[in-house]
């Protein structure tokens, strides 16, 4: 089972606002795919030519890194690549990140059912039903190459959850979700920035403290019907959610 750790110590609070626009760049270039997962990183003369800086703002760019969980840097063989994160496009609803890295990677998922209960209050508002209405509240973890970037507490109505049992899945939680008969339609998802406490950086492997992506969505059915809420924790790391959006809505003539 993982450990939670506490974050690596940071040696000076940075000031420095160049550190923090080479950092900036460099993310780009992994993010971009310049480096493959576990490449070893140009070094610090290189990047200081490239970037046009100091050997004093490279160090702290890459100290950066490091603490975001992006790269490692080891004693007298350089400076590694931990790992990429899928870039997974925000067009549709999917759970499936597997083909959003460089090279396709597999996509696992874990589900345990927790209990059958009567909706909580906060629940049954979401799903618009009376708090004496059951519903089954499961808890998921997904997987990608077998190590766990996501965690969940998913509600969803015991109506439309009874082929939903404790199994693993390959590939896409939604796709699992129609398995058992509900025909999706649509899903509003909220996301926010939150640090890691102490049992979810347990469960995800990382640093007490680390930044995580904290969402809520609500799943509808084709109808329109609210079926299923989520509470959920991802890696950021692992996963960044990308969109194109137009700068004006269109207009109906």
């Amino acid at each position: 089972m993982p450990t939670a750790t506490l974050a690596p110590p940071v040696a000076h609070v940075t000031t420095d606002p160049r550190i923090v626009l080479v950092r900036d760049l460099v993310r780009e270039d992994i993010r971009r795919g310049r480096f493959d997962s576990g490449a070893i990183l140009p070094g610090e003369h290189e990047l200081m030519l490239e970037y046009s800086t100091t050997r004093s703002v490279i160090r702290g760019a890459l100290q950066m890194l490091r603490a975001e969980g992006l790269i490692d840097r080891r004693q007298g063989t350089g400076t590694y690549l931990v790992d990429r994160q899928a870039m997974h496009p925000l067009d549709h609803l999917s759970a499936d990140i597997g083909a959003h890295y460089r090279r396709p990677r597999t996509v696992t998922g874990k589900l345990t059912v927790v209990d059958v209960m009567p909706a909580p209050a906060p629940i049954a508002a979401g799903l618009n039903i009376t708090p004496s209405e059951l519903v089954r509240h499961l808890d998921v973890e997904m997987y990608v190459d077998g190590v766990i970037y996501h965690i969940a507490s998913s509600y969803i109505r015991e109506e439309d959850a009874k082929g939903m049992q404790g199994t693993t899945f390959l590939g896409d939680y939604y796709n699992h979700m129609e398995a058992s008969g509900v025909v999706l339609g649509e899903a509003e998802i909220a996301f926010e920035a939150v640090n890691a406490d102490g049992p979810t950086a347990t469960r995800l492997g990382l640093p007490v403290g680390r930044a995580v992506m904290l969402f809520r969505r609500i799943t509808h059915d084709s109808t329109g019907r609210p079926v299923e809420i989520g509470f959920g924790r991802l890696r950021s790391d692992k996963l960044a959610l990308v969109s194109r959006v137009p700068r004006r809505k269109e207009t109906v003539a």
